[in-house]
């Protein structure tokens, strides 16, 4: 097994408390070859002296003097990076116990692809998701179709990465975009450089994830959970989950344009989900950067389409719009006003439902224009209440491997 150079980037900003645990997820590795990049968003913590007084000269510290956009410092990271291969951590995620040891064996069983796609654990801190009021863990690696089969191990074939992303292009999510699930060789990133910055958008992980896909020759798969991705109180997931977006764009320091220029995509936007309007705008400019290719193009009828369903869905709830029906009248064209009529007319019985069933018929809404496919797996069961940190996670895990290590040992003498 070659010994090879990881690089974890950190960015960060004001969450000094949930980052030394990332960060202690990435000490605790036994394999020592590794540097950590952390990119400090203008705190007001100081993070350059809480990483000196971990007197590790593999933790390097960066800091930007101004509050800049998140893509801004996910570049910033990337740039001060030397490994030979580059995950990306959130400062509220974790590596799971043996991540580079495991990854290392996939990259010579595999013959160094572009990039590995792993699995993952969601841990929902305590507090964030109504559903998990005491926090919970789930592993959700079987969720998405690519990690799905006998094989834990293999080669995606190029024909599904490509039709993945264009999925994503079409406003379909069938795997996740986030960055934890990448290790990303140091050889196909300096090929993407010809496309500009390797992030991009108001959503980088949108963009990065599906340009990938959409460019890489030999991607590996690892049917595991690699990293601990936290859903913090203090992220844009929780704003998200907690109809908060107004707060998570401005957590994000992001603005849904994707040039300054492209004034015709910025016509074509609806008032709604920023999660809707960031993706769109994140997946046209793959489309812009490979132009030569005509079947790449944003689904901006359907993004349209998504974004009346958001608002409608929203007022059958009683929940705050962006906006109601009479507001979006003037913004439609005929077909979309008689998409929007027809999915009005469906959302109106749930004015006399109450409570759950109320909830369970506006739901019904989304089997007409599903944005993430439903998985034959089912849903992923969550361990519920056990764990109050990441550092609680990584334990917990460290803990079950010791045991399954000696376990093995004991079967096999």
């Amino acid at each position: 097994m070659t010994s090879k150079k990881f690089s974890v980037l950190l960015p960060t900003r004001d969450r000094l408390d949930l980052a030394k645990d990332a960060i202690q997820t990435v000490r605790r590795q036994s394999y020592a070859n590794w540097e950590l990049i952390v990119a400090d968003n203008c705190s007001r913590e100081n993070v350059a002296e809480y990483v000196s007084t971990l007197s590790d000269s593999r933790i390097v510290c960066i800091r930007s003097d101004i509050p800049v956009p998140v893509t801004d410092n996910w570049n910033r990271a990337l740039n001060a990076a030397s490994g030979d291969y580059v995950v990306m951590l959130g400062d509220d995620d974790g590596l799971v116990p043996g991540y580079f040891d495991r990854l290392l064996a996939v990259i010579d069983k595999l013959d160094n692809p572009d990039f590995i796609y792993h699995g993952a654990y969601h841990f929902a801190f305590p507090g964030v998701l109504a559903s998990m009021p005491t926090g919970g863990l789930t592993d959700v690696t079987r969720y998405y179709y690519f990690l799905r089969g006998s094989e834990t191990v293999k080669l995606l074939p190029r024909e599904e990465a490509q039709a993945a992303a264009k999925a994503a292009l079409d406003m379909r999510a069938y795997y996740a975009f986030n960055m934890q699930h990448f290790l990303f060789n140091r050889r196909f990133l300096a090929q993407m450089i010809k496309f500009g910055s390797f992030f991009q958008g108001p959503f980088p992980d949108f963009y990065a994830a599906n340009i990938s896909m959409l460019i890489a020759e030999r991607i590996g798969l690892l049917a595991e959970p690699m990293v601990i991705i936290g859903i913090s109180p203090k992220s844009y997931g929780y704003h998200h989950f907690n109809n908060k977006e107004k707060e998570g764009v401005s957590f994000l320091n992001a603005s849904p344009d994707v040039e300054p220029t492209n004034d015709k995509l910025k016509l074509r936007l609806l008032p709604g989900t920023n999660m809707n309007s960031s993706w769109l705008v994140s997946v046209a400019l793959i489309a812009k950067r490979l132009s030569a290719r005509n079947d790449l193009q944003p689904n901006i009828a359907r993004y349209r389409r998504l974004q009346i369903k958001h608002n409608l869905k929203r007022v059958a709830l009683g929940e705050p719009s962006e906006a109601n029906l009479r507001k979006l009248w003037p913004l439609l064209t005929g077909k979309e006003k008689s998409f929007a009529v027809a999915l009005k007319a469906f959302l109106l019985p749930s004015a006399v439902l109450q409570g759950r069933f109320r909830s369970k018929w506006v739901g019904l809404a989304d089997f007409f224009l599903a944005q993430y496919p439903s998985s034959s797996t089912g849903s992923p069961k969550p361990v519920i209440g056990r764990h109050q940190t990441v550092m609680d996670v990584y334990e917990d895990l460290a803990d079950k491997a010791i045991v399954s290590a000696r376990s093995s040992i004991a079967q096999n003498p």
